[in-house]
């Protein structure tokens, strides 16, 4: 039997239900603060996944234009031997009129 003056340092049933309450309580308060911040987390996220996506689409469309400039490009360009025979003509013609 514990020492004192009677039942003042005893726990009752409803001592211990009011500090199990309390518990929980703080618990439930705990759980719904995380999930209201993962929550938000999410929302963010989701947020990056549409900008990834969108960013994602414009290099491909930047791709597509780029590769379409680089074609172009290159079907406009002389190869080295067409420059090479140009360069020939030019000289014979520089040849020519120098020589007149």
């Amino acid at each position: 039997m514990p020492k004192g003056n009677g039942d003042s340092k005893l726990v009752n049933e409803v001592m211990l239900m009011e500090a199990v309450d309390t518990i929980l309580s703080g618990m439930q308060k705990m759980f719904d603060e995380s999930n209201a911040r993962l929550d938000k987390l999410e929302k963010k996220v989701d947020g990056l996944s549409d900008q990834v996506k969108d960013l994602d689409e414009k290099i491909t469309v930047n791709d597509r234009i780029v590769n379409g400039k680089i074609k172009l490009i290159k079907s406009t360009s002389v190869s080295r031997e067409e420059f090479e025979e140009l360069r020939e003509k030019v000289n014979k013609l520089e040849k020519s009129f120098a020589s007149s």
